[in-house]
């Protein structure tokens, strides 16, 4: 009895484990060019600083729907550099900003009472930033993502 009792609570985890090791492990690295978003006019060196590509540090999150209807997988990346592990074999989406949920009636009704322009919003929330394939092979994407300005704040003054 003792035996089934520690076989029942044993089993599953050495499964759970074997699941885990067996999940696709990919490393990103990635670099950032942006717009002026600013309202001066910029000094050409500062042009020049944002054409230049410098490692990404921020957060992606990717999606192998580019309806974004799944959950997504949220990467944090620090200095160029992240990964993320249980990737199936696919066509993967990356986006900057976080996936809003239309289905979601309190949360977009916050953002209704706070005078977003839902149009605008639901646009940015669909601006792709790159698209990679996952292959049984695949151990590095490498890619660069643009950040441009948004459309649905101000310009600066």
């Amino acid at each position: 009895m003792k035996k089934i009792l520690i076989a029942l609570i044993v089993i599953p985890f050495v499964f759970a484990c074997k699941i885990t090791k067996n999940g696709k492990s990919v490393k990103f690295e990635i670099d950032v060019t942006s717009d002026y978003c600013g309202g001066a006019v910029p000094s050409k060196e500062m042009i020049e600083k944002m054409r230049t590509p410098t490692p990404y540090t921020g957060v992606l999150y990717i999606h192998n729907r580019q309806e974004r209807e799944d959950d997504g997988i949220k990467l944090t990346f620090d200095k160029g550099h992240a990964t993320a592990t249980g990737l199936a074999p696919g066509q993967y989406y990356a986006y900057i900003e976080k996936k809003i949920d239309s289905g979601n009636e309190s949360e977009m009704n916050e953002l209704a009472s706070q005078g977003v322009d839902m149009g605008c919003l639901m646009e940015i929330n669909f601006r792709m930033m790159f698209t990679f394939t996952v292959k049984e092979s695949t151990k590095i994407i490498r890619d660069r993502v643009h950040k441009m300005c948004n459309p649905c704040l101000q310009p600066a003054p």
